[in-house]
């Protein structure tokens, strides 16, 4: 740097006098002279359309597997916000005002079912300007339900014992068909799997990976430019449940009991993936829970299959299990069926996969599988 001394402000005068100079000399010319053309750069070039969006997609989810299939397809493109929050039962949630300002600004909204998330399309139709696109994630029809019966039927059935002993009366003198009855109606609480659809499909990863291809849809239409990075992503996971399908398979192929006890039949997709029977104490609505008969007859039914393990969630657990663990002699294992994750397990860094591991050998020790 020049010191500024009188013989430098001399120099640097006389340097502004000549810039001065050239300046007005090319203003002087500028009607004549041709306007020079900016030369293309080439070591920089201006990014395409599929390498970043112009921002994040928003996307609101509602229960923990669709939120954690939503980060895993979407990646650095989207940014997902879960409106049910950790150690919520999923069940119970509704939506605050908050919750709806939330979705009324989303680029995406994703749920599982209707039949799960109740308030979910009512909630989208409140929506006047710019709704969100709608993914519904599990592949199931439109118009099921959860059936939430169990103990009101018993309840309106039994209630003052009437109807029930006319029944007996009549048909049961020897309580041979009453028994056949209670056999195929309850024996492994069949009726819920049956008079309505089971919305759990995530515990099936052979379903997990449909739910993988509709959001995976839904991304792309909402974001058609990084279609390949979702493809990429979705493809990725299809493998990794496939080959979870697969442990799945191994760790139960071989296996003294096929009959697990359940604080609530939310398995029935697992079950039936894997050719296991459930027996809830719960409906597919963890909140109806069975009544004292219901309740003997399970203790009797575990007595007779040798079950020593009654397998809960570690969410929306009532205390019931333990209640009938004492009662039948046996202990609670955790079967996860991931409706939300609880704040430690989130704080441990649990996802699908870990959770899934931990659901296969509970299994395992529960049905008394052979290495």
């Amino acid at each position: 740097m020049l010191k500024t001394t009188p013989a430098n402000r001399r120099i640097m005068g006389s340097l502004l006098s000549l810039a001065a100079l050239a300046i007005l000399a090319v203003a002087c010319g500028a009607d004549t002279a041709p306007t020079p053309t900016q030369p293309p750069v080439a070591d920089n070039p201006s990014p395409t359309v599929t390498d970043t969006p112009a921002g994040p997609i928003a996307v609101v989810t509602t229960i923990y597997p669709i939120t954690w299939l939503a980060e895993q397809i979407g990646g650095d493109r989207v940014s997902v916000e879960s409106l049910v929050k950790p150690g919520v039962d999923a069940h119970d949630f509704e939506p605050t005002p908050g919750d709806l300002l939330t979705l009324s600004r989303a680029d995406v909204f994703i749920y599982n079912h209707s039949s799960f998330e109740t308030w979910a399309l009512d909630a989208l139709n409140n929506i006047e300007n710019n709704p969100p696109i709608a993914i519904q994630a599990a592949d199931l029809p439109e118009d099921i339900e959860i059936e939430h019966g169990h103990d009101d039927e018993e309840e309106d059935h039994d209630e003052a014992g009437e109807e029930h002993g006319d029944e007996e009366e009549e048909h049961d003198e020897a309580g041979e068909e009453h028994g056949d009855e209670e056999e195929e109606h309850d024996e492994a609480g069949e009726e819920h799997g049956e008079e309505a659809v089971d919305p759990h499909v995530w515990l099936d990863p052979t379903q997990a990976v449909s739910m993988v291809r509709r959001i995976q849809e839904g991304f792309t239409n909402a974001d058609p430019a990084g279609a390949a990075v979702y493809k990429s992503n979705a493809d990725a996971l299809a493998v990794r449940l496939n080959d979870l399908d697969g442990q799945f398979q191994d760790a139960l192929e071989s296996c003294r009991s096929d009959h697990v006890v359940v604080s609530h039949l939310a398995y029935g997709h697992l079950a039936e993936r894997y050719g296991l029977e459930q027996i809830g104490l719960a409906g597919l609505s963890a909140e109806f829970e069975s009544g004292p008969r219901r309740i003997a007859e399970i203790v009797d039914r575990m007595e007779e299959l040798g079950i020593k393990y009654i397998l809960e969630e570690p969410v929306s657990g009532s205390g019931l299990s333990d209640t009938v663990a004492a009662e039948a002699g046996a202990q609670t294992l955790t079967l996860h069926p991931m409706e939300s994750l609880t704040p430690d397990e989130v704080a441990a860094g649990e996802d699908y996969f870990s959770i899934m591991d931990k659901n296969i050998e509970t299994l395992k020790l529960a049905l008394e599988c052979t290495p």
